[in-house]
Parts: C-alpha cells; structure tokens; sequence
C-alpha cells in the first residue's frame, strides 16, 4: 500500500461492513464448536454460553486446546461457505467508502480469514475503495494498524472503525481514533 492522502481509516470487515456476525456466530462458530468438543448433550446451554463470550485462546505449544482450537477454525471456515451463509453488506456502506476514498485511505483491518476478506469485498464491490485487506494472516489488529501507520500517517490522523472491544484497543494501543459500530 501506497500513502496518498493526509489521512487513514481502518475498518472492521465482520460486522462493521458486512453483515455476517449474527448468522456466522449463530450458524457456524458456535455450532462448530459445539461439535468440535462433543458438546451435543448440552448443546442449548453451550451455545447460549458461546453466543455470550468469545473464544480466547492460549499461547502454548503443543496445546491439546489450541489443536481442538485451530480444528474449530478450519471446520468454522467450510460452514461459513455453506450456501445461505452469506448476508451482504450493511446498507450504505458502499457510499460511504465512496465519500470516505477521496479524502483518506482506506484499508480493511479485520481478523477473519484472508480468503473470506478478499471473497466478501470483491463480492460487493467494495474491494476498489480500499488501499490495502489486512487479515488474521497479516498480524492481530494492533500489528495491522501499526504497520500502516508506518507509512507516515500520524496517529491523530488515524482512525479505526470496529464493532468490538478487541478493535477499540488496537486503536488504543497505536494511540489512534476509534470510531465505535454499535
């Protein structure tokens, strides 16, 4: 990515642009988990304690959590594939990245999957607004924000957009605007 102009706006891709949250977690991340550690038996209750925190994950090697972790993952990635999965973008925002484009960069800083960032953006159209579609694979959010900021843009000329706490503490991190989703 190239900086052309004075300013930069990072936005979330999953429930900031695209209206996924809802159906990926109902759909895919939870039932997926639910299944990935035999949790059949009690599956109302563990979705409802899913549906009401996130999945954090431990650091270590060799972690029988991170290797039950990391098959969640790929099984969540097939399902979120399924037909019917698929929601769009919200309303409005494809003319707001128009309005946004020719006064800042834009960049996607989310922490889905590369494939399914690229996918839903060129899927939408929304992809030629954007400088650069910064993933999962491209560091955690604080890292992506960071290495853009890199470029020459000052922090008081950043702002991240995002739906979630983990969004508005890379912002904090980097020292940069957060812009809450609600």
């Amino acid at each position: 990515m190239k900086k052309e102009h004075d300013y930069l706006i990072c936005i979330d891709s999953d429930g900031c642009a695209m209206d996924t949250m809802n159906s990926k977690h109902f759909y895919c991340f939870g039932p997926e988990w639910v299944k990935q550690y035999g949790l059949e038996d009690i599956q109302e209750e563990a979705l409802k304690y899913w549906n009401q925190i996130n999945l954090y994950q431990c650091q270590k090697k060799k972690n029988p959590c991170m290797e039950q972790a990391l098959l969640w993952s790929i099984h969540v990635n097939l399902a979120v594939k399924e037909p019917g999965m698929e929601q769009g973008a919200f309303y409005g925002v494809r003319e707001a990245l128009e309005k946004m484009s020719p006064k800042a960069d834009l960049a996607v800083v989310s922490s889905a999957n590369a494939q399914a960032v690229e996918e839903e953006w060129s899927k939408y159209e929304l992809k030629p607004y954007c400088k650069a579609l910064l993933s999962q694979e491209a560091g955690n959010k604080a890292e992506c924000i960071q290495k853009l900021s890199a470029l020459g843009y000052p922090p008081e000329q950043i702002l991240m957009v995002g739906d979630a706490r983990g969004d508005y503490e890379a912002a904090k991190k980097n020292g940069v605007w957060f812009y809450p989703i609600v």
